[in-house]
């Protein structure tokens, strides 16, 4: 449905370790294509997915990753300071969904929300991604509450009691 909505890839993903793995993915209706693939692995602190999963870890889970990785510079905006990486940690805590505006590939936008399990813990996510051209980093956050909505749905459907709260703009 969400794919339907925006028209845009989604991905689904969990994590594995210090990486997001991508689980599934429907392609977009766009002549142009974004490359991505299932099974690939990207890192946790600069991809929408990874931030999704990374920012509702406990903040002993997040301590201990962020002794454990090493923050490498991707792209000019991928965030690879570790305070200014908290704090888009808490912004995406507080706002229930994260964005990738170019930090793992030029070029790329996502826009992410984690997913829980029955006992409310992050076990996953959900993304739009759009490749630069079809989409502004200002419209790339309108696809927000439907990407939270569509994670709070597959959230409750594992037996989650906990749902996001939908951004409004």
């Amino acid at each position: 449905r969400l794919q339907q909505i925006t028209g845009h890839t989604i991905h689904l993903a969990i994590r594995d370790m210090n990486e997001v793995v991508y689980i599934d993915k429907i392609i977009s209706n766009s002549p142009i294509q974004m490359y991505s693939k299932i099974g690939r692995r990207a890192p946790l602190y600069c991809t929408g997915l990874g931030k999704a999963i990374l920012a509702f870890m406990s903040d002993k889970e997040i301590d201990e990753y962020l002794k454990s990785v090493k923050l490498i510079k991707y792209t000019p905006n991928t965030i690879a300071d570790i305070e200014n990486l908290k704090k888009e940690l808490e912004k995406i805590r507080i706002k229930g969904y994260s964005l990738d505006l170019e930090e793992h590939e030029s070029g790329i936008r996502c826009v992410g929300a984690p997913i829980f399990d029955y006992s409310n813990q992050v076990i996953g996510s959900i993304s739009v991604a759009t490749i630069v051209i079809t989409l502004n980093d200002k419209d790339v956050e309108d696809f927000a509450p439907l990407v939270v909505d569509a994670a709070n749905e597959i959230s409750k459907r594992l037996g989650a009691r906990r749902n996001l709260n939908i951004p409004h703009h």
